[in-house]
């Protein structure tokens, strides 16, 4: 990722955001087909930081991940949305765009049916969580 984005390559950075993903310095010697998916996902997401981009745009970063991986990459967006970079992402689940999302869009069926905070669409809808403020968002007319 340093090398694409012609950005200096910080071995102990690496190491830092390898292990801030669950893992080790010896990934690196194995060829990424050799790896789990939730292991090549891991990797993937530990080289956002070296791309040194102001913004992320990622599709679903938490797919095929369990529990362990899926709450590394919660901190690991949290982190990067703290340090004033941009994080895009689609998602499938909504209690993660709740938790780390500041503004949100819903699209269905090609057309936009909400944009806004998550807080808005569950006020909008009287809901308690964004599941259900998501069910009536795209079950209106």
């Amino acid at each position: 990722m340093a090398a694409m984005y012609e950005r200096h390559f910080d071995f102990d950075e690496c190491i830092g955001t390898l292990a801030s993903v669950d893992l080790y310095a010896d990934v690196l010697s194995k060829p990424v087909r050799a790896l789990s998916k939730g292991m090549t996902q891991n990797l993937g997401i530990s080289s956002w930081p070296l791309s040194g981009r102001e913004m992320l745009v990622l599709d679903e970063p938490g797919s095929g991940l369990g529990p362990n991986a899926r709450a590394l990459i919660k901190t690991a967006l949290k982190s990067v949305k703290s340090s004033g970079r941009t994080v895009f992402l689609t998602s499938h689940s909504l209690s993660n765009v709740d938790e780390i999302c500041d503004d949100m869009a819903i699209l269905h069926q090609g057309s936009l049916r909400f944009a806004g905070t998550p807080a808005a669409l569950k006020q909008r809808h009287d809901a308690s969580n964004l599941e259900q403020a998501y069910l009536a968002c795209i079950g209106e007319s």
